[in-house]
């Protein structure tokens, strides 16, 4: 009874010994999981301040080239007032207001340019698309306006 006794308190210690390394390797586990997350979140959020500045610097460089276009137009705009001034009364008032209407579009799209605030990467591409067919379609409109008033 005494070797039984013995072999049961020897059963319980060991598994008490079971225990604590299984307690042991838990805790191990979950430092080394907590480690791989820290790092995981770390390396996404140098990933996202990456991109933002990546959108940043692309936004930047789309204002400068998009303010020459703005820049360009108002030129054009100045020159189309000008040669208003040689029409006849009634084709001058058309040709100024068509130029006002002009006018009144390069400064919206100056405004919205200077507005801008890049959200995210979908947003600004849609932003971006809209925002060059609305400058192409306006540089149309110019080129319309100065051919109709050299024919």
């Amino acid at each position: 009874m005494a070797a039984s006794c013995g072999s049961k308190q020897d059963q319980v210690e060991n598994a008490k010994e079971n225990v604590a390394e299984a307690k042991e390797e838990a805790a191990e586990d979950m430092a080394e999981a907590k480690k791989e997350a820290t790092e995981e979140v770390s390396d996404a959020k140098r990933d996202l301040h990456e991109a933002k500045d990546e959108l940043a610097t692309e936004l930047d460089q789309f204002k400068v080239k998009a303010n020459e276009q703005i820049r360009e137009n108002e030129r054009k705009i100045d020159e189309l007032k000008a040669e208003a001034k040689n029409e006849k009364k009634e084709a001058r008032l058309q040709y100024e207001e068509k130029v006002t209407d002009l006018k009144a579009k390069n400064e919206a799209m100056k405004t919205k340019l200077e507005a801008y605030k890049v959200e995210s990467k979908s947003e600004w591409e849609a932003f971006k698309s809209e925002f060059e067919r609305d400058m192409d379609d306006l540089g149309t409109s110019l080129k319309n306006t100065t051919r109709r008033n050299n024919k």
